[in-house]
């Protein structure tokens, strides 16, 4: 079966068809497994214990550059910057494409003060990689650029390295510098403001040694000058680490010490949203709709809005098939759902991942880190959820316009929203990205049956509630607005029902379609979809995670299409037959 799915591939770079997608596999390789669990170690063992494993793996794998490179990796976090060399180069020597080998001498060269080599040999590496530049670069090459006092390159490079990984703790502090130097002190004061709550002991370490008094009463503050004092101080300190996942420093008494990784959950992070459930199940156990309160839950059957929705909104739904509803959600409600996502797949991916197989050593989730596209060993995944919130408090003008295109919240069965999410990772794959083309197997119904008929069609819509900033080319999901009409007549054609799961009947309703759209957003967009709408997953090019949620609304009663007054959807659906 393994062999069927690979077809005629038997090169090293093996891919499979996926959803009618050509996926490379993404293989956990030895080496690069034992030498990064190696390197972890220093989390809680010392240098000296994680050097010798690093070594041991170092031996076993002598034809590999990655250990090496992850042993240098760790010399240069620990201050042995000939040592670090040496390792490194070792590393380009067996396999000059090694990419953190070039990022690493890079940041050495900083460190010993010569800057311009540094650049020179960041651009040497860049090149050999395709001319891609790693997430890691942006930070090591700002610190170069910085000390040449090329601050407005700088400030680019750092901005996007925590825009790639907003745990790359070195590169905050970095940004604090340039910004003091640029004038643009209230940023600054902003950005050292989260660094007191993420990296207190760097920075308290930092603030000792230099007299400076950080925490005292509410109302002080400290100066620019004693800030740029503190974090020129942090940053020595870091050395040469400017880890997103595994942060050390030294204190002047050469005492190593880690900093928990920053943008973790925090005490009552979650109590609104704890609150907000309960509240709506001690409504729904006692039947009590719109308890007092300053802000009172949306009694889930009626519309959260008295205002008509606007004709032009209904009729695009009627004649495209679906409607978007930009900023519904409350981002930070997205926010949190984000990172409780990403803790549950670090944690516990046997527990929440459908289909994960703990024994599948290709796919393992045990190292997965959100800001390491090397350790995303999935392409697609379904993150089961715990939390259940109705949408009409989540998303109440979504929830509105979902009532007004279903005749009225009283004929909808089911308005929730959770934290099922949809995760789409960076598709190796597909590094020239191509929408997914009409009459593939990838388009598809959500929830359909063997047996689907119009007379006991219960769907009512499909919803899609964008997470993460999705541009296009990011893994959105595409529809195809003529396949409405096309399902439609298939099911009016068939009254004893049609078999909707199989892949070659949408494939061929899709070859009919002339177009498809892209489903792109910003956090907190929601767009409500026609049931009968085809639609179909992408590849993910971006190198960012895509986070989506795709519940179902669903009806009381089947749909009623010889009724006196149809809703917008049974609207759409007789135009259409």
């Amino acid at each position: 079966r393994a062999l069927g799915a690979l077809g005629g591939n038997r090169t090293v770079r093996s891919a499979v068809m996926v959803d009618g997608h050509l996926t490379r596999l993404s293989v956990r390789t030895s080496p690069r497994h034992a030498s990064r669990r190696a390197l972890q170690l220093i989390r809680s063992a010392s240098p000296t214990r994680v050097l010798a494993a690093l070594d041991e793996v170092c031996a076993r794998y002598p034809d590999s550059s990655l250990p090496v490179c992850h042993r240098g990796e760790l010399r240069l976090w620990l201050g042995d910057l000939p040592g670090a060399r040496a390792d490194l180069e070792a590393a380009i020597g067996i396999q000059p494409a090694t990419r953190w080998a070039w990022i690493g001498l890079t940041g050495i060269e900083t460190l010993e003060g010569h800057p311009e080599e540094a650049l020179a040999t960041s651009a040497r590496g860049i090149a050999l990689m395709n001319d891609t530049v790693g997430n890691s670069v942006y930070g090591y090459r700002a610190d170069a650029e910085f000390a040449l006092q090329r601050s407005d390159e700088a400030l680019r490079d750092l901005e996007e390295a925590v825009r790639l990984s907003k745990s790359r703790l070195g590169a905050w502090v970095s940004l604090v510098a340039v910004l003091d130097h640029r004038g643009d002190h209230g940023r600054a004061a902003q950005i050292f403001a989260r660094l007191l709550e993420d990296a207190p002991g760097l920075l308290s370490d930092a603030a000792r040694e230099l007299g400076v008094v950080l925490w005292s009463a509410p109302e002080a503050r400290v100066s620019p000058s004693a800030r740029r004092a503190v974090t020129d101080r942090a940053l020595s300190l870091l050395g040469g680490n400017r880890s997103s996942t595994c942060i050390t420093y030294r204190t002047s008494e050469g005492r190593l010490r880690l900093v928990p990784r920053p943008g973790g959950r925090r005490p009552h992070d979650t109590d609104d949203d704890d609150l907000a459930q309960v509240r709506a199940l001690l409504l729904k156990v006692t039947g009590i709709a719109g308890a007092g309160g300053a802000q009172p839950i949306p009694e889930p059957r009626r519309p959260a809005s008295t205002e008509p929705v606007p004709p032009s909104v209904i009729e695009q739904f009627v004649s495209r098939g679906y409607v978007a509803i930009r900023g519904a959600l409350r981002r930070d409600l997205a926010t949190r759902w984000v990172a409780d996502a990403a803790r549950r797949l670090r944690e516990d991916p046997a527990r929440w991942v459908r289909g994960y197989d703990p024994d599948d050593p290709v796919r393992s989730l045990d190292a997965f880190d959100v800001d390491d596209p090397t350790t995303w060993t999935w392409e697609r995944l379904d993150l089961l959820g715990s939390l259940i919130m109705p949408l009409a408090e989540a998303a109440p003008e979504a929830w509105h316009v979902a009532c007004a295109l279903l005749g009225g919240g009283g004929r909808i069965d089911r308005g929730e929203l959770s934290d099922h999410l949809v995760v789409n990772f960076h598709t190796r794959s597909h590094p020239d990205y191509t929408a997914p083309e009409l009459g593939y197997p990838s388009w598809h119904l959500d929830d359909p049956s063997s047996e689907e008929r119009l007379g006991s069609f219960q769907r009512g819509l499909i919803v899609f509630v964008i997470l993460s900033d999705l541009p296009t080319a990011s893994g959105a999901p595409f529809i195809a607005p003529e396949s409405v009409a096309l399902v439609a007549r298939e099911l009016a054609r068939h009254p004893d029902g049609v078999d909707l799961r199989s892949r070659e009947s949408t494939a061929r309703l899709t070859a009919a379609c002339t177009e498809s759209v892209e489903l792109t957003g910003e956090v907190g967009d929601v767009f409500l979809v026609h049931p009968f709408m085809l639609h179909s997953s992408s590849g993910n090019p971006s190198g960012r995670i895509r986070w989506m949620a795709n519940p179902i609304l669903t009806l009381r009663e089947p749909l009623c299409l010889d009724g006196v007054d149809p809703s917008p959807l049974e609207r759409s659906i007789l135009k259409s037959i």
